[in-house]
């Protein structure tokens, strides 16, 4: 939940910049790893989240494997780890996530 409580609301719809770990995600687009599926989540929860608070969040990739082949095709498992803050600036959870980037295929 800690991701999706940085998201914005999908209504009504209207144009949105991509969220930032987007962004980067699409990087691997561009060089033909077009799916994505979630490997591992992990989240640690710091402190209680009450209504009304807006949650921000900071990331940095910490690991991109090499190529490896997997049964969906040739990709790479890009590991990130977020910080999650308040508006408060307190410190509300941390979360590691890791995606499978992969080229479609054999």
């Amino acid at each position: 939940m800690l991701l999706a409580w940085t998201m914005p609301p999908l209504w009504p719809p209207r144009q949105q910049p991509p969220h930032p770990f987007e962004q980067f995600l699409e990087k691997l687009d561009k060089a033909g790893y077009y799916g994505i599926i979630v490997t591992n989540v992990t989240q640690k929860y710091l402190r209680p989240i009450f209504p009304g608070d807006r949650i921000t969040f900071t990331y940095k990739v910490t690991d991109i494997s090499p190529e490896k082949k997997t049964g969906l095709g040739l990709g790479h498992f890009v590991t990130a780890g977020f910080i999650f803050t308040n508006q408060k600036g307190e410190m509300v959870g941390t979360q590691s996530f890791t995606v499978l980037k992969y080229r479609f295929g054999p």
